[in-house]
């Protein structure tokens, strides 16, 4: 469990966290949503859209920039926690998923610090068939399978920008409409990302 000082620190960092992604999405794709956090029953801190609880998914953030009714949204959830050195945001788990509203998944990004199963982390799930697929699940003794159930590997254990990174996809195949210098937005917003990552790493490296 972490001290009262490191709370204030962990809460502190997810404000500016929440602050910065709800302003990402009000300026990119959506309608001023404000994401909301929970605490965890070990002392972290989650975060999402109209969470009740740690335990709650919560709501997609609609995809409209008008408020109108939106065809798409992305779920989110994320777990903080303060890294080794007590100054940096950790995330321990991640879930950031586009769909089609009211809950018909695209794709889906998954990411956990402490895995308790043997699959690529992070990794992606996309709702889409494949025959090739559907061939290698029945030669692998999997033919109740279907593309969807695979995990498809994104990367190593960089916290990856993956809210900019759905946004930037959505928009640019037009599945929904950005406001006007949507692109500098997210640019920044993934600047802002991997500068934090790699002050932090420097930092724990005594650098």
């Amino acid at each position: 469990m972490l001290s009262n000082r490191e709370q204030e620190t962990l809460h502190s960092l997810v404000n500016k966290f929440v602050d910065a992604k709800s302003n990402l999405l009000t300026q990119t794709a959506a309608h001023g949503p404000r994401l909301n956090t929970a605490r965890t029953r070990d002392g972290l801190v989650a975060v999402g859209y109209q969470i009740k609880s740690a335990d709650d998914k919560g709501l997609p953030v609609p995809l409209s920039i008008d408020g109108t009714k939106a065809n798409f949204g992305l779920q989110l959830l994320y777990t903080f926690d303060l890294d080794e050195t007590g100054k940096w945001l950790q995330t321990v788990k991640s879930h950031c998923e586009l769909l089609v509203l009211p809950e018909e998944m695209l794709f889906a990004h998954h990411y956990d610090r402490h895995p308790t199963n043997s699959y690529c982390n992070p990794h992606l799930h996309v709702a889409a068939h494949s025959d090739a697929y559907a061939r290698a699940f029945e030669l692998a003794g999997r033919s109740k399978d279907q593309f969807k159930d695979t995990h498809v590997p994104v990367g190593g254990l960089v916290e990856q920008s993956i809210i900019e990174d759905t946004l930037d996809y959505g928009i640019r195949e037009e599945l929904f409409t950005g406001r006007p210098g949507w692109e500098e937005v997210i640019k920044k917003s993934r600047h802002d990302h991997y500068e934090y990552q790699l002050q932090a790493l420097l930092d724990r490296q005594g650098q």
